[in-house]
Parts: C-alpha cells; structure tokens; sequence
C-alpha cells in the first residue's frame, strides 16, 4: 500500500424545510477504500448510503422523491454492480373518505436502477386500497383491507441481484397483485391501582392468489421479511415491492 495515498472518509448530512410544507435533504456517506473505517476503528459498515431526497406530507396525501448511491465496503462485492437508483418516487392520497363505511388509498411507485456491470430496472406501481374498521358485539373488532395492485417493470436482461442462479430477460414483465384481508381483535384491558395491562387476541385472514413473483421480475428490494409482533398480522410480511406473498 501507498503510505502517502490519502486515506479518509466523510460523514454528511443536511435537513431543510420551505414555507410551503416542502422538506428536502441530503445524506453524504463515503470513503477513498473498502477497509478504512475498519482500519482505525471509526465503524464496520457493510455499506454506505448517500441519498438526496425531497419528501410533502399532508393529511390526505405523502410524497417521497430520492436518488440513491451505494459503497459497498465488503471487499469480496465487486463496486461495479452495486446500483445507483433514480429516481426513487413514492406516493400516497386518500382519494375518498367514508367510501362503503372506510377510505380509499391510491399508491403509486417508481424506481429506476441502473448498475456499471449487471441488470437494469425500470419499474412501476400502482394500487387501489379500501380500509375499514368495525366494532362487533363482545368488543371484537375487525379491520378490512382490500386490495388491487397492478405492476409494469422493463428490465434490460441480466442476473437477479437476490439469485445468481436466475437469469433475467430483457423486456417487459406486468403482473396484477389482488389482495384481501380481514383482522378479528379482542382487546382485554386490565386495570389494577396505576397499572394498566392489555392482552388482544388476534386472528387473520388472507386471500391472496398464487403466481406473483414471476421469472421476469427481478428482486431488487424484498431481501427480508419483517417476521415479528407488528409483522405477524401484515398481509404481505415482504419489505418493498418486488416480492409478493
């Protein structure tokens, strides 16, 4: 190793908002090599996120709009298939209140990867959601979750990022995601001097068909599934997009 070769890394990260309920920001995380942080004991990342991003939230609707670039800081990952996303574009409205005794969501997704070495991806998504909540006798409540998701993706042929065994073609790929759920509670509430300990049963069911995840989507995004108290009653415990349960 060049013992005068400059060695260092920056750690960066800026918030700011408008008057017009706009915020907006930036995170800058890099470093000149993989074994750096590690070297003098500064952190042990695998790797690095830098985003600019701009995000509108109201109470019928949110915005989010960032751009991605990663440093993978494993040395046994080649840097030239690490992605750069852009843009990254989530969107939520709740377009009719009250709606058959609930509210109805619109969500809209589009993201775009592209790599030096390796599959590129364009994708878009978007969802019609219908959420209501009851009150039954004997204080159970049931909460209703409909669902219809229609997704276009165009890869440009390569290998999956999450199968190396699978190889991706180029083209298009659509795929229709319905969905339908219902979640039956029974809070119990106990109440003894300032103590208060609540036990809820929980139980659900969900309809979903089979056949959502085929050959020609890649898996950029849905590595893990939430497996825990919260993600148990989720109707998809996939994180992101690409994967449907």
């Amino acid at each position: 190793m060049d013992n005068n070769r400059f060695r260092g890394s920056i750690i960066s990260r800026g918030r700011f908002a408008s008057e017009d309920g706009m915020n907006y920001g930036f995170d800058l995380n890099r470093v000149t090599d993989d074994t750096f942080l590690r070297r003098f004991d500064l952190s042990d990342p695998t790797f690095l996120q830098s985003r600019l991003f701009l995000t509108r939230n109201t109470d019928m609707q949110n915005l989010y709009i960032g751009a991605y670039a990663f440093q993978v800081t494993d040395t046994r990952t080649d840097d030239d298939t690490v992605p750069f996303i852009y843009p990254y574009i989530d969107y939520k409205r709740n377009i009719a209140q009250h709606f058959l005794g609930g509210d109805v969501f619109f969500k809209g997704n589009f993201m775009a990867t592209d790599r030096k070495e390796g599959i590129d991806t364009r994708r878009a998504i978007s969802s019609l959601q219908w959420v209501s909540d009851y009150e039954l006798p004997l204080g159970i409540v049931m909460e209703l979750d409909q669902q219809l998701r229609a997704d276009l993706y165009h890869t440009s042929g390569g290998v999956d990022p999450a199968n190396t065994n699978q190889n991706i073609e180029n083209g298009f790929t659509s795929r229709a995601l319905p969905r339908s759920s219902a979640v039956f509670s029974l809070p119990l509430l106990k109440k003894e001097d300032e103590i208060n300990q609540i036990i809820e049963p929980i139980v659900q069911f969900v309809w979903a068909p089979y056949g959502g995840n085929p050959d020609g989507i890649p898996n950029e995004d849905g590595f893990a599934t939430a497996f825990g108290a919260a993600g148990l009653v989720e109707s998809n415990r996939f994180y992101g997009y690409d994967l449907g349960e």
